[in-house]
């Protein structure tokens, strides 16, 4: 083959990829169960490696023209694969360069103890246990990130308020109970006054480890509230034992719907965003509202709606910092509406501001480029009108 052959084929590759990562990233946005969410995964695992395969074997090595012997639907194909991988990564960076995303005063530390040089002590049994060591996976690295951030239309009163901000434990084998036993004792001292858990709390089996929640959350103190709201994980199991766990300790669950909370003698206006796993959007989602409002959402889908409702904070996980982030590039899987957009960090539209947490675990323990980790946030009452 000449050059432009070779070159029709890299774009050819490219544009495969992009479109089974596009649909990927949009299927895993939408309410489905967790078996039909396996197979689907599957499917598109099979799609991305044995697709160019199936290309290649089809095609008779030149460029598609009306002289090769290529069918005329196969040549259409081609060419519009060639097309999505010619323009395609230009139109994602052109489109990830509109958002604003924010850069506040921040810091990170690791959640060191005396276990951290040893991370084998993290892992359980099986395959995933010996994928979480591989060279340069941070899964059993997680990181405390420190944030004070300017929001234009914060009451007086909340200027000062500490969240600590937790997503995605995803409690399972790996890592196990001594990862978050560790992780506890790095947040036990921090008493922020609010703590706020955005969803998938557990993992496959349900409350199997019920137990490592529960230790881990009786570690960690809070002034003025807790604060939770499910996801999609724990949609695929029987909710009530998350939900009496979480009464037990103390917790609020917001749930799916609007309700105030007394803050430092000011009522708050609060949101809970569990939808689209719990199935109905809440009364009174698409009116818009004039007061300071913060709301927990499991999946950052939401925050465009928000931002046109009125003014206040999103705290949002489910897309897990994208797992696997490449240098200059980014994340690649980001189950959501949006793409890559709203990834991991602080954005803001208008007077609503978003913060979307890498979160502590995940569905398996794959993560370089993106440690997992918690947030500690300090809101402060921005002098900008």
């Amino acid at each position: 083959m000449g050059l432009d052959a070779w070159i029709f084929g890299i774009l050819v590759l490219l544009g495969h990829s992009l479109l089974v990562i596009f649909l990927h990233n949009r299927f895993y946005s939408l309410a489905v169960d967790h078996k039909t969410t396996d197979r689907i995964q599957l499917v598109h695992f099979l799609w991305l490696c044995l697709g160019p395969i199936a290309l290649w074997f089809l095609w008779s090595g030149q460029v598609p023209s009306p002289q090769t012997t290529d069918p005329e639907w196969f040549r259409a194909l081609l060419w519009g694969l060639a097309a999505v991988g010619l323009i395609g990564p230009p139109l994602d960076i052109y489109l990830r360069s509109k958002r604003r995303q924010m850069t506040p005063d921040s810091s990170c530390s690791p959640l060191q103890t005396t276990q951290a040089n040893h991370p084998s002590v993290y892992v359980g049994p099986g395959i995933w246990g010996r994928i979480a060591q591989l060279p340069g996976n941070r899964s059993l690295y997680p990181v405390l990130e420190l944030s004070e951030v300017p929001l234009v239309g914060l009451p007086l009163a909340l200027d000062g308020l500490t969240i600590l901000h937790l997503s995605d434990l995803h409690i399972k084998k790996t890592p196990n109970s001594y990862f978050f036993e560790s992780v506890a004792e790095g947040l036990a001292t921090l008493e922020p006054d609010l703590i706020c858990l955005t969803g998938d709390l557990v993992e496959k089996g349900g409350m199997a480890h019920a137990e490592v929640f529960r230790s881990f959350l009786m570690r960690l103190r809070f002034r003025e509230a807790g604060l939770a709201i499910l996801g999609n994980h724990d949609f695929w199991h029987p909710t009530q034992p998350t939900l009496n766990l979480l009464k037990d300790l103390g917790y609020q669950h917001l749930g799916n719907k609007r309700s105030t909370l007394r803050i430092r003698d000011t009522n708050v206006s609060l949101w809970g965003l569990e939808y689209p796993w719990n199935s109905e959007l809440p009364e009174g989602w698409k009116q818009p509202f004039e007061e300071w409002t913060l709301c927990l959402s499991h999946t950052p889908d939401h925050f465009s709606r928000f931002a046109r409702l009125g003014k206040g904070l999103m705290l949002a996980g489910h897309v897990h910092g994208g797992q696997i982030r490449l240098p200059l590039f980014g994340p690649v899987i980001m189950p959501s509406v949006h793409g890559r957009t709203f990834d991991q960090g602080w954005f803001r539209r208008k007077n609503a501001y978003l913060h979307v947490s890498q979160g502590l675990g995940g569905g398996h323990p794959i993560r370089f480029g993106c440690s997992p980790g918690a947030s500690l946030i300090t809101l402060k009452a921005s002098k900008e009108t």
